[in-house]
């Protein structure tokens, strides 16, 4: 059951489906509409009429075939849908061409068939009656075939607009080759050919992300008969970590055009200040802090790093949700080691929160620990060293080795076990 309320439109709709494994998915509805046309529209003033609807689908799960009559439905001469009177009041008709493009019934039916590695067929028609006693059709009919380095689509389909006595004819044809997997990356390299009604076109676009997701692009060179000529289009979208910039130009026939723009957010907070990609104040976002561990990668989003001071805000997070943050390892610098990689933080809605990350900055070593008399140090021994309000820990392990990260280039290590 369901409804619409709008200033010149009112309908309800109830209805029963029914699910079987052997027949398939069956449901039959029927909508009561009011409709309230303008007063140019002054013969037809209050319509009132209901539509019904049949709906049935069917998988032949053996065979991989797919059957759908997505529709049939018939409606009484007072009945418009609500995209029909909003359609029909925003054309200058008079009240005669507007009950010629009134609907009266209409069936739409599509079979798929999946023949695995000769590709996927897919059939569609449908048909349209009108109350002025017109009628239009469309039939379509696709070929999808894919190949090891590429694939390609056919598409043929005939259409009947009951306003025109021609019959529209179009041919479709498309080749997609996926170049990233000779090159890497996610590029793909596509050639359309198109002929509608005797006119011609063509085009070649290649489109791709590269550096790591962060730029993605999109260009495309066409080219239509009959005196239209070429055109290229070029789009470029950059995300960054301060910023998403985007830039488009367009070349025509007598047309040049450039656009460019540029949009992210500024984080004030008690550390200073943190650009960042889009914020919106209706969500939820997390300030890392790694301090002093610069370009390291944000997991949660594959274009944000840390800044030169070791600060990034990750946008969109879910709020009143666990969110984890992690950071990429395989990013830090060699002088940089993390004491901790993920961070759960539970955001409210319009809240910044912090995901602090421990962070050693300095030399690592393995280091074993001898006594005066040339035993090691026991095993379990506390070993510290302090450094800029830092204490960086290790714990000795047998034969008297401890591994310590963000050491100095000179230092002191305090080793203590027992009570002294």
């Amino acid at each position: 059951a369901g409804g619409i309320k709008a200033d010149n439109y009112t309908s309800g709709l109830i209805g029963v489906g029914k699910y079987s494994d052997f027949w398939g998915a069956v449901s039959f509805d029927v909508t009561h509409a009011s409709s309230e046309f303008s007063q140019r529209y002054s013969s037809l003033g209050t319509q009132n009429g209901q539509s019904y609807r049949f709906m049935y689908s069917r998988g032949f799960g053996d065979s991989n075939t797919t059957l759908n009559i997505t529709g049939y439905r018939y409606a009484t001469r007072g009945y418009y849908s609500f995209n029909e009177l909003q359609q029909l009041e925003n054309l200058d008709l008079s009240d005669r061409k507007t009950r010629a493009h009134h609907e009266r019934s209409s069936i739409q039916t599509i079979v798929s068939q999946d023949f695995k590695n000769l590709g996927r067929v897919n059939l569609s028609a449908n048909k349209d009656e009108y109350w002025d006693g017109g009628s239009g059709y469309n039939l379509n009919a696709s070929h999808a075939m894919p190949f090891k380095y590429f694939s390609t689509l056919f598409s043929v389909g005939l259409n009947k607009n009951p306003f025109y006595k021609n019959v529209d004819k179009s041919l479709y044809f498309t080749l997609s080759i996926p170049i990233g997997k000779f090159t890497g990356g996610s590029n793909n390299l596509t050639s359309n050919t198109m002929t509608y009604n005797g006119r011609t076109q063509q085009m070649f676009g290649l489109s791709g992300v590269l550096q790591d997701n962060k730029l993605n692009y999109n260009l495309t060179q066409g080219w239509k008969n009959q005196g239209v000529g070429s055109a290229v289009n070029l789009n470029l979208n950059y995300l960054s970590s301060y910023a998403n910039m985007n830039g488009n130009y367009l070349y025509q026939q007598d047309v040049r055009q450039w656009s460019y723009g540029i949009n992210g957010g500024i984080t004030l907070h008690e550390n200073g200040i943190t650009l960042s990609q889009p914020l919106s104040l209706n969500g939820s976002a997390a300030l890392v802090r790694a301090e002093d561990a610069s370009d390291v990668k944000v997991l949660n989003n594959s274009s944000i790093y840390t800044d030169w001071r070791g600060y990034a805000v990750v946008p969109s997070l879910s709020a009143y949700n666990r969110n984890q943050i992690s950071l990429d390892v395989n990013t830090l610098g060699d002088d940089a080691e993390l004491q901790n990689t993920d961070v759960t933080v539970i955001p409210s809605r319009g809240a910044l929160v912090a995901a602090d990350f421990r962070v050693n900055i300095g030399n690592k070593a393995m280091i074993t620990l001898l006594q005066k008399n040339g035993k090691p140090i026991p095993f379990g021994s506390l070993v510290s060293l302090i450094s800029k309000n830092k204490t960086n820990t290790g714990i000795v392990a047998d034969l008297g080795q401890v591994y310590m990260s963000g050491l100095p280039s000179h230092g002191v290590l305090n080793v203590k076990w027992g009570e002294t």
